[in-house]
């Protein structure tokens, strides 16, 4: 290999400077000296010799640590902390020349850039050594932003290979790189190098304005795909705790569709109390139990002093609480009429083709509203001037309310699971799971006509993510691995049970077990749905509250307190929340 390496003395080295080495803490940069006209030329000319006789391009330089620079023109490079890096004993090596020969390239204004070396030169300079030995290259062709993308990808490369990068160094690099402007060809080749896909590459560029969700991709708490998706809550300390948790438990996916949920009803919420509110009602957070109705007492349970039922004429809201929820009501999809659930032929459900009873309507004729429901409790009803009805058990109406609860959490639990099962569907294995494959073939065979029921192939569809033409016609299993076609089976069987289960949003049929009270709630068969659950539990999601009491893991008791309890901490968080506010 050739070397220019030449006295001091002489014109072919770089000019040496004195002993004037910063110490190794000390991270102020000297100021980078351009080699000589004739001595940067001289190098050209022997990179084209050597380039032109087929050999690497780069010779050995003698050149002073001082002069060189690091990174970009503006000094920046993946390692910020090198000098903090530097130890006694790597001094000592560089000084008796045991490391050395850094590798950099000569830039148009002759200054010579170091690629992979920056420790090196670092302890040369607390050595004071006025010269050591570069291997020195061309200039990479290509745009500023492609010469970037490749120091880049160098610099982390030769990190890695030494003194492994921080989290927030590694992460800095990928971020710039996947910022810069370049051909989609040359970058997607780039990211390539450092590990990082096309759809990463878009999720760090989101990022690079987020902060909360930025920082959990960093540290490792969430992937780069889930930190993006997690931005649109990283206001939000509980939920970024929530997913980051989710996350290590394999749970992401299912739980941010669970948060989404849970905001969007939330914000409705918020938004219909505001008025209430204003006119001086007290907001409940949650329905009052049974034992709370001394307290607060419904307004169906009382009565005027001529006997009449209450109205909201009669209501004074200084006496007055309500409890705001976002509900369901059935619907004639054509008049808009509303309807009560019995006048359904749940046949109907299961089998589109049957013509419903007399006086009921087909299911595929009724449609779901969200709707805000408003409930009025009375906390002084004596002074309202007002008597209460004569207890007497429970009512159809309390056990009506017990529905309507468990309902909510149920969809929560539906919207959860599923994110939970389109994901798993979404993985092409190299074999399915045995037990996966026997669980399709045995409710193939305890309930073959699941699979043309109502919402089986639109369910399925949705959770595979394909035209339900195609799963109709065949066309979705032309031209894939027998793997991936099975995938697709048990999709179809995970879409029919899901159909079965939660038919409609407002009426999951799954939980209504345990003995139901009499003319409130009718049962299903729970030996398809518990063995589909405990599937999915075995493959990694995490059942929610409708899902255990649906496996008979808790009461419906047990349920309603946990309901009560987490309802209770919601409301706390956000008295606490504004609280917050009125202090900043």
């Amino acid at each position: 290999m050739t070397t220019i390496e030449a006295p001091a003395s002489t014109d072919t080295e770089a000019p040496a400077e004195e002993n004037t080495a910063p110490a190794a803490a000390e991270p102020v940069e000297p100021v980078p000296v351009p080699l000589p006209a004739e001595v940067a030329d001289d190098l050209r000319r022997q990179f084209a010799e050597r380039i032109a006789q087929g050999l690497p391009a780069r010779v050995l330089f003698g050149m002073n640590p001082n002069h060189v620079v690091f990174g970009s023109s503006a000094g920046f490079n993946v390692r910020d902390d090198a000098v903090e890096t530097i130890t006694d004993e790597f001094v000592a090596s560089i000084k008796q020349r045991i490391l050395q020969t850094p590798t950099a390239y000569l830039r148009a204004d002759n200054i010579i850039q170091v690629s992979d070396g920056q420790r090196r030169t670092y302890a040369a300079r607390a050595a004071g050594l006025p010269s050591i030995d570069y291997l020195v290259g061309p200039e990479p062709e290509g745009t500023d932003a492609a010469r970037r993308a490749s120091e880049i990808v160098d610099q982390v490369e030769a990190n890695e290979r030494r003194v492994d990068l921080s989290d927030e160094q590694l992460y800095r690099a990928q971020e710039e790189l996947a910022l810069l402007a370049l051909p989609t060809g040359d970058k997607t080749k780039a990211l390539k190098q450092l590990g990082i896909s096309t759809k990463e590459a878009k999720a760090i560029k989101a990022l690079s304005k987020a902060g909360n969700a930025r920082e959990a991709a960093v540290t490792g708490e969430l992937d780069l795909i889930q930190a993006a998706a997690a931005m649109e809550f990283e206001d939000d300390d509980n939920a970024m705790a929530q997913l980051e948790a989710a996350a290590r438990r394999g749970n992401f996916d299912p739980t941010i569709v669970r948060l989404r949920e849970e905001r969007r009803v939330r914000t409705k919420r918020e938004e219909a109390i505001a008025p209430y509110a204003a006119r001086g009602f007290r907001i409940l957070a949650r329905t009052p139990w049974n034992d709370e109705r001394k307290q607060f007492v419904p307004i169906e349970d009382l009565r005027t002093r001529e006997g009449d039922k209450v109205t909201e004429a009669d209501i004074a809201a200084s006496q007055w609480a309500v409890h705001v929820d976002i509900g369901n009501r059935i619907v004639v999809t054509a008049t808009g009429e509303e309807i009560h659930d019995r006048q359904v032929d749940r046949a109907t459900y299961d089998d589109p083709d049957r013509e419903p009873a007399k006086g009921k309507h087909h299911a595929r004729d009724v449609s779901v509203e969200e709707v805000v429901t408003v409930a009025y409790y009375c906390h002084d009803h004596k002074r309202a001037g007002l008597r209460k009805v004569k207890e007497g058990g429970e009512t159809a109406g309390a056990a009506t309310q017990t529905v309507t609860i468990i309902n909510k959490v149920a969809k929560s639990d539906t919207l959860e699971r599923r994110a939970f099962v389109a994901k798993w569907l979404a993985k092409i294995p190299k074999a399915v799971p045995a037990e996966v494959q026997l669980w399709r073939l045995r409710l193939e065979g305890a309930a073959p006509e699941i699979f043309k029921e109502y919402t089986a192939r639109s369910t399925a569809s949705e959770l595979l993510a394909m035209p339900g033409d195609e799963l109709a016609d065949g066309t979705a299993f032309d031209g894939i691995s027998l793997a991936r076609a099975q995938m697709i089976g048990i999709g179809l069987a995970m879409g029919a049970i899901e159909g079965r289960m939660h038919p409609r949003e407002d009426k999951p049929n799954y939980w209504r077990i345990a003995a139901p009270p009499e003319n409130v709630f009718w049962t299903v068969d729970m030996t398809l749905s518990q063995p589909y659950l405990r599937l999915l539990i075995s493959l990694g999601h995490v059942p929610g509250i409708a899902e255990r009491l649906t496996l008979g893991d808790i009461t419906v008791d047990q349920a309603l307190a946990e309901i009560a309890a987490a309802e209770a901490a919601e409301a706390e968080r956000g008295s606490q929340l504004a609280a917050d506010a009125d202090q900043d």
